[in-house]
């Protein structure tokens, strides 16, 4: 076989067998069809880079721990030193008043009578606060006090509130000293044991003139020329009379007298002549009917009123009749009886200085100038 192709015959008959065979595949792949072209495939391209990038963890740094508390050292309970102060005083109303009183804790501040010198019986307590405590009422039993009394601290060792001696709520001690001061009942011990006086309830008071009860007066002397000049008193009287009285029970000279006035158009005596003379032509009173009074002064009032016995004194005023205003004082007289003042008061007066004619009838009769006016009154409590 070796030497067949190596001959140039095997050369000449293999050249065209190779050709032909060339040709005939060609022809063969001709008449296929051909196989579709794989796509391309694309290269790989980069995912878009996202807009906003998302910040890159950071590292955190921990916190650092907290120091540790300090240790506060609890403050050391403060002792209070117990004591009492006290002065001497009047038992008044009752009780007594310890000035001041310092307790370690809640205690009792107790009053004890004396005995033998010592500390006694108790005769009434108050609590007392943890601290300090000023000006420490304490009510007693004043009808057992003595002399001497004692202003005892004691504890508060039972049920906190309630009074437990003897029993728990025991003196305290300073040492071996109880805490006790002594102290001593002024203005001594029947004065301590009196009912308080009951003040008046009202200090002031006003009183109201009775007009039934009341009369205010003149009386002037006449001569009846006609009548062999017989003298003779002439008396007008009315009980139109109003006025008030403000009595003040502490101290009465100061008592305030409101206005008294007197329808003197309605005075009335035994000769309705008189009278309507009296109307007409002197006092006028038909066109001033009213003389008024206004106290403004209480003179020599006594110093030591009693009720139920007549007092005398002087009450200064401003008196008015017709249009004529002057100073006029009246000598009074009277007496307080309860919710009643009765009495008298007196004055004298000129009729000249209150523009008053002397009243006169020519041959008839005539008028000294000059008439003693009277009050007669009444008065009951409002």
């Amino acid at each position: 076989m070796n030497n067949l192709r190596k001959s140039p015959r095997w050369r000449a008959v293999n050249v065209p067998l190779v050709v032909i065979s060339l040709a005939l595949a060609g022809l063969v792949l001709a008449a296929c069809p051909a196989a579709p072209e794989a796509p391309a495939v694309p290269a790989e391209t980069a995912a878009p880079a996202p807009t906003t990038q998302p910040p890159a963890p950071t590292a955190t740094t921990a916190p650092a721990p907290e120091p540790a508390p300090t240790a506060v050292p609890e403050p050391e309970p403060v002792t209070l030193t117990p004591a009492v102060a006290v002065e001497d005083q009047n038992i008044a109303g009752g009780a007594v008043t310890v000035a001041e009183v310092i307790s370690d804790g809640p205690g009792w501040i107790v009053i004890h009578a004396a005995a033998e010198g010592s500390p006694g019986p108790v005769l009434g307590y108050a609590a007392v606060a943890d601290g300090t405590n000023q000006d420490v009422v304490v009510e007693i039993a004043a009808d057992q006090a003595t002399e001497t009394l004692y202003a005892m601290l004691h504890a508060d060792g039972g049920m906190v509130g309630s009074y437990e001696f003897p029993g728990a709520d025991g003196p305290v001690m300073a040492g071996e000293q109880m805490v006790s001061p002594a102290f001593q009942v002024t203005g001594g011990i029947a004065a301590a044991t009196e009912e308080p006086a009951e003040e008046a309830a009202v200090q002031v008071r006003t009183f109201a003139i009775v007009p039934e009860q009341t009369t205010a007066q003149y009386s002037i002397d006449e001569t009846f020329i006609n009548d062999s000049n017989r003298f003779a008193t002439a008396i007008g009287k009315t009980s139109v009379v109003e006025g008030r009285l403000a009595l003040n029970y502490a101290d009465p000279a100061q008592s305030e007298l409101g206005e008294i006035t007197v329808d003197i158009s309605t005075l009335a005596s035994d000769s309705g002549r008189r009278d309507n003379a009296i109307r007409e032509r002197w006092l006028e009173s038909a066109r001033f009917p009213v003389a008024s009074f206004k106290g403004t002064e209480i003179r020599g009032f006594p110093a030591d009123p009693q009720e139920g016995q007549p007092i005398e004194f002087q009450l200064a005023g401003d008196m008015t009749i017709k249009e004529t205003t002057r100073e006029q004082v009246w000598d009074v007289t009277a007496t307080l009886d309860g919710d009643t003042l009765t009495g008298t008061a007196t004055t004298f007066l000129m009729l000249a200085d209150y523009t008053v004619p002397v009243p006169e009838i020519l041959g008839i009769v005539s008028v000294t100038d000059g008439l003693t006016a009277t009050l007669d009154f009444t008065m009951v409590g409002q």
